[in-house]
């Protein structure tokens, strides 16, 4: 798995995860979205694309989690969306709505993190 630079407007950086989000794709790094953009992302507004993403194991739920906190205590926020319908399965199983901000697509989830994070 990596995290691809899909575009930056609006003050919302866009980007996508490539492959699965598992143990072993995590193994290496993980800290992807510092790796990838540099610390100060923590503190921006994210939106992240699941379109190509067709396995989270608990390890990427674990990540995914991580994430989200480190977003939230740096002042920014991650929206996920375009997530497959086996993630969504799980998603769903672990009530992860209730905590990640997701949406059903990139348009939504800046509509979402525009409005501070609340349901549009």
């Amino acid at each position: 798995m990596r995290i691809k630079f899909i575009g930056d407007d609006d003050n919302v950086l866009r980007c996508s995860a490539e492959g699965d989000i598992t143990q072993d794709a995590l193994s290496s790094a993980r800290e992807m979205f510092a790796d990838t953009f540099g610390d100060a992302v923590y503190g921006r507004k994210v939106t992240l694309s699941l379109a190509e993403t067709g396995f989270v194991d608990s390890s990427g739920v674990g990540w995914l989690l991580r994430c989200h906190k480190r977003f939230q205590e740096s002042g920014g926020a991650l929206a996920i969306h375009s997530v497959q319908p086996m993630v969504t399965q799980v998603f769903n199983m672990l009530k992860l709505n209730q905590v990640l901000m997701l949406a059903k697509d990139d348009n939504v989830a800046r509509e979402k993190l525009a409005a501070g994070g609340q349901a549009v």
